[in-house]
């Protein structure tokens, strides 16, 4: 995207990516330059929220006689522009329905095969190698954030996504991954279309997973 940038929008593009990490960014700069990449609003609360390729980025406006953004600021936007550049190629394929399960010590994904609007199999999904697992969500783990990248990740371009947990930690850990989707990955959060805790453990064999997925899609009907 920075080639379409010029004169005081690509100076500050450059700025935000300078290392060491700029102190002389300007605040209404970096806002100017993310309205053009992006859609800039502002929230009630006075923060700056910036969506682009179904990424958001939410700043807290400095007070106003500071008029430069701050370290942490310039790191937040250039790990925003470098998420959100071009939608990435690793992209699941149009008409993909995806599960996750979430449960310790993993949470595992699986590809849901349709006919018509019937859950036909359900099967593992492991598009990047991995296992399609990511390390355990819970908000008080340190690497949380990072597991819910990596779904994110998977996740990416599916038509619908059903979100299954059990546990103690079942309904902690479907609300931080659903809350982390509605911050950072907007076009993934309006996919989720069931987000189901289970009360007993859960039977991860393909036909119990089947049953239950169908179980949901039953009430689209």
């Amino acid at each position: 995207m920075k080639q379409q940038l010029g004169g005081l929008h690509g100076a500050t593009y450059d700025a935000v990516f300078r290392q060491p990490v700029s102190r002389d960014v300007g605040w209404r700069d970096v806002c100017s330059m993310l309205g053009l990449l992006g859609d800039v609003s502002e929230d009630a609360d006075g923060r700056v929220r910036v969506t682009r390729n179904g990424q958001t980025l939410l700043l807290r406006t400095p007070p106003p006689w500071h008029a430069r953004a701050s370290v942490r600021q310039v790191l937040e936007v250039r790990g925003f522009l470098e998420r959100s550049g071009a939608p990435s190629a690793d992209a699941v394929p149009d008409g993909v329905h995806l599960l996750v399960v979430l449960g310790a010590p993993k949470a595992r994904v699986y590809r849901v095969e349709m006919r018509g609007a019937l859950p036909l199999r359900v099967s593992p999904y492991d598009p990047f190698g991995d296992g399609g697992h990511a390390g355990g969500a819970r908000d008080d783990d340190a690497d949380g954030d990072a597991a819910r990248e990596t779904l994110a990740r998977i996740l990416n371009g599916a038509e619908q996504v059903l979100l299954f947990a059990a546990g103690d930690d079942a309904p902690a850990a479907l609300a931080g991954l659903t809350a982390h989707l509605k911050l950072r990955h907007t076009d993934v959060a309006r996919r989720v279309v069931g987000s189901v805790v289970i009360e007993d453990e859960l039977d991860r064999s393909a036909d119990r997973l089947l049953a239950k997925v169908r179980g949901v899609y039953a009430r689209f009907q």
